[in-house]
């Protein structure tokens, strides 16, 4: 989930494909499905940044399927692709959340 706080729109298309590589190679997934984390579920949403990575990522031979909705990120893709900074609160969250319903 993104490793640069202020990631350009290039860095997130790269990080869409080295985690699918990874989630393929590794995780053993047929077809890892790529979500871009952003404010809205829209094409047209955020921030010029996220504009660009969308339409890089739509672009793509890749499984892209939009937009990643806050509240079901491990449900909609294998793969997410965000800013470092907003990627480690919602991997804080979620591990809190599971922390928590383990209790």
């Amino acid at each position: 989930m993104g490793a640069l706080v202020s990631p350009k729109p290039e860095h997130l298309y790269q990080f869409g494909v080295m985690g699918s590589i990874f989630s393929h190679d590794v995780l053993r997934q047929k077809t890892p499905r790529i979500g871009l984390l952003n404010i809205g579920e829209e094409e047209g949403k955020g921030t010029e940044v996220h504009k660009a990575a969308w339409k890089l990522l739509k672009s793509r031979a890749l499984a892209f399927v939009g937009t990643s909705r806050q509240r079901s990120v491990p449900e909609q893709a294998e793969v997410v692709v965000t800013d470092g900074f907003t990627g480690n609160v919602v991997l804080k969250l979620m591990e809190e959340s599971r922390a928590s319903c383990s209790r």
